[in-house]
């Protein structure tokens, strides 16, 4: 629900009339420049907890029963990701499949056929954000440095420009496994996706 996007974007204060305007080197080597920024921050989204095998006209997914008996909290193994590398994804599961149950099937009433059976499983989780699960949150920052050089006193200028993505080289975890298929299940809030790298960018025109 919490979406945070700054812009921001100013003139290094170094050369001619600011830090160091008196200084040949510092006007030469530190003067002009212009960084620029942007920041995001996701919150996250909740989970859809599904269960499969559902008994119903046509088989399909439906929301597992919470389990009565289950106390304490659905997370385990602390943060998405901790403890996994980007090549060992689908090792560790941060959700704890014994905080659900196979929904309970209701029998069918008296003189029942086959075209009249009812949906026998339904669940009682949530559709989304069972027990306050949620997807991993997410930041981003993207910053570019650039400066104007006069090659005629006037009227040919050469710009460079260098800028860097993810610069913290924060790496966001997802594909987060969902699918509830019993109390034991292995795989139920394994991570099957990583992304996220610092790149570079440079360009001159």
């Amino acid at each position: 629900p919490q979406i945070l996007n700054i812009y921001g974007l100013g003139k290094l204060p170094f050369g001619r009339g600011h830090i160091g305007g008196e200084n040949f080197f510092v006007r030469t080597l530190l003067g002009g420049w212009s960084l620029s920024g942007i920041f995001t921050y996701h919150s996250g989204n909740p989970l859809l907890i599904v269960a499969s095998g559902c008994n119903a006209p046509s088989s399909g997914t439906c929301m597992p029963d919470i389990n009565p008996n289950f106390t304490g909290s659905v997370r385990k193994n602390g943060s998405f990701g901790k403890g996994i590398t980007a090549a060992h994804l689908n090792a560790i599961s941060y959700l704890d499949s014994a905080a659900f149950q196979l929904p309970q099937t209701f029998a069918l009433p008296a003189g029942a056929t086959s075209k009249a059976v009812p949906i026998t499983k339904i669940g009682s989780a949530t559709r989304s954000g069972a027990l306050n699960t949620w997807s991993p949150s997410s930041y981003g920052l993207n910053m570019s440095v650039r400066r104007s050089f006069n090659i005629t006193p006037e009227r040919v200028k050469f710009l460079f420009q260098a800028d860097c993505f993810n610069v913290p080289n924060k790496v966001t975890f997802g594909g987060i496994n969902t699918t509830w298929s019993s109390a034991s299940s292995s795989t139920f809030g394994q991570v099957t996706s990583a992304s996220g790298n610092r790149d570079f960018q440079f360009s001159g025109r």
